[in-house]
Order: C-alpha cells, then structure tokens, then sequence
C-alpha cells in the first residue's frame, strides 16, 4: 500500500503539468519520495526478517539498509517541516512569495534536508567501529544493528535533532498560519459587514439626487434663463462623482472577492497540512516514547514493543497519499484518472 500509494503520487506529477508548475507542490513531492523509500527499503526488507527469522542479507546491506531506513524517516519529518515553512512564507510574504520562493530554491531545501538527513546516520553508522574502544557488533548471518543505537547520548541528540527541534518549528510555523488565516477572516467579515450599508446608503441617496437634478431641469427649462448653463455644468460634476464612486465601489468588491478567493485556498491548504501534521505526531509519538523511556529510565523495552513502534512509525508513509487524494481535489482527480482507464470508472467517482 505504501508502494501503491506513493508511485501514484509520481505518476499524478508526471501526467499533470500543473501539479509541476506549483512551487509548494515540489515539498509534497519530497514528502513521497521519502515515504516511497520507506516503503521499499524499511518495510520490505524488514517483512523479509520477519518471515526468514533471521537477517540473511549480511554486513553491506545491513549497513546500506540501516542508513537509508533512518534517513528516510528523518527526511519525512524535514518534508513535512518544508511543508509547513512553505505555508509559513505563502501566508506572511502574499504577493511577494511568487517571487522569493522559485522552484530552484524549493529544490535546493530539499537536496539541503536529504544531505543532513545522510549525514547524520552515515557519520555515526560507519564510524561507530573506528572510534569506539570496544565496539559491539552483531552476528550479521542473524541479525543487523548497529551498536551506535545502544549509546544513550547519541539517542538523546537523535530525539533533539528528529523530533524536538522539528516540532518547535511545526509549532510556530503552523501557529502563525492559523493566527493569520484567523485575523484575515475576521477583516473580511468586517468588511462584508460595513459594505452593504454604505452601498444602501448610495441608493437611498440616488432617488433624491435625481428628483433635485430633475427639479433644476424643469425650472431650467421654465425660466430659460442663462444661469441653466451653470446648472448643466454642476449636473456634469455630479454625475461624474457619481461614476467614480461606482467604479471605486466595483474595485473594492473586486478586491474583496480575490481576497476570499486566496483566503479560501490558504485555507484548504492549511487544512491539509494539519492532517499531514496530525498524522505525523500520531505515528512518530509512540517510537520517541519509547526511546525516551530507554534513555531516562531502566525500564526494559521489549522486542516485540520496539517493532510495534517501528511499523506504526512506518505506516505513516502509507497514510499520506490518502491524506494528498482527500485534501487535494485535483490530486484527487488524477488518482481516479490514473486507476480508472474506462470513463465509466471515472464518472462514478
């Protein structure tokens, strides 16, 4: 399901042009491509332990498995932080996000997280054997560690750098999202509530110019005096300040209309970044617990428990294309387009 799940989601932006032109759809991109490795890499191969009992694999893919298992999971965590700093920039810059956020600097956050996320397991990983005084290996015909894992000051950064330190920015960055989206509602509302009594205003008014501008005609025309050229001219100016407070009228409703427009669309895509969060605290909570557990106390995590948490971890990367196809209308749309080939399919959905 994982596998499924995520090459959906490259085959979506593949066939749609206009998932590709979108900026902040780069970080969704990122997010699959790290899920789908989880997918690959962390499931596969550990369902394969599962069923041998044992790890048949030997020291190289051991050592290869356990990098990119932990690199993965870490990089799911930044994508879903990139995700979140996108938003952040989306909703705080407005019109100038077009132009400071390019597609070249949304590749260069993501080929930035994939480096640090490599380095921080590679360093440890394969350097473990060479600094430690008494290095613990395991069999590697039964089982693949790394003795680096059983270091409690290495466990104790591995929760700073993986789970605090994103959580605090998660934190701000969607607090600031809601504070804004919530302040921009509330104007709007002002707004729509003052508007419709200075347009009444206009209107009630309108009846009384006219009967006074039609007034001045008759006696115009009664008298034909000369003055009526000084009257026609004041009807011009009238009439004209009339004009330009109608059209200032239609751009402001104009304006307002767009402003609902982007208000909506933040918030959609705000709704679909507190799922992704949601489901992301939900899954990674329990492994960190544990880890926490581990480190600060001598309480003894069993095996079985150690694996519980693993693959609630990992299911995480199986729920977020759901999450992408019920948040996403148009992500939605060519997930039905790609499964379903015949119209009929299509239409039912």
């Amino acid at each position: 399901m994982t596998l499924a799940g995520n090459l959906l989601v490259f085959a979506a932006f593949v066939k749609d042009p206009q998932l590709r032109a979108k900026v902040g759809n780069v970080f969704i991109l990122n997010l699959a491509l790290a899920d789908f490795i989880v997918g690959i890499n962390s499931l596969t191969i550990n369902n394969i332990l599962r069923y041998y009992g044992n790890w048949p694999f030997g020291k190289v893919i051991c050592t290869v498995y356990m990098i990119f298992d932990y690199s993965a999971t870490l990089q799911s965590t930044f994508a879903i932080v990139l995700i979140s700093l996108d938003r952040y920039l989306l909703v705080t810059m407005e019109l100038k996000y077009r132009t400071f956020m390019t597609h070249r600097k949304a590749y260069f956050l993501v080929a930035f997280t994939w480096f640090s996320s490599l380095i921080f397991f590679i360093v440890p990983i394969l350097g473990y054997p060479l600094w430690s005084a008494n290095p613990w290996e395991p069999h590697y015909d039964v089982s693949c560690w790394s003795g680096v894992v059983y270091i409690k000051s290495y466990n104790i950064v591995t929760i700073v750098y993986g789970f605090v330190f994103p959580g605090l920015l998660l934190i701000v960055f969607n607090m600031v999202v809601f504070l804004n989206i919530r302040k921009r509602s509330g104007g709007l509302v002002r707004s729509r509530q003052i508007a419709p009594s200075t347009y009444s205003t206009q209107v009630t008014a309108d009846p009384l110019q006219e009967s006074s501008l039609q007034d001045g005609q008759d006696a115009n025309a009664a008298s034909g005096s000369t003055g009526g050229q000084g009257d026609n001219a004041q009807r011009k100016t009238q009439w004209k300040a009339r004009d330009a407070e109608a059209q200032e009228e239609v751009m402001i409703q104009q304006a307002s209309r767009e402003k609902r427009r982007a208000l909506r669309k933040d918030k959609k895509a705000a709704a679909t970044l507190a799922m992704i969060v949601t489901a992301y605290i939900i899954s990674w909570l329990p492994y960190y617990v544990a880890q926490l557990i581990y480190v600060f106390s001598d309480i003894t995590i069993s095996t079985l428990t150690w694996r519980i948490t693993y693959y609630i971890t990992w299911s995480n990367s199986a729920l977020n294309p759901l999450l992408y196809a019920i948040a996403s209308p148009r992500m939605r749309q060519d997930f039905i387009e790609l499964l379903c080939i015949w119209k009929r399919c299509q239409k039912r959905f």
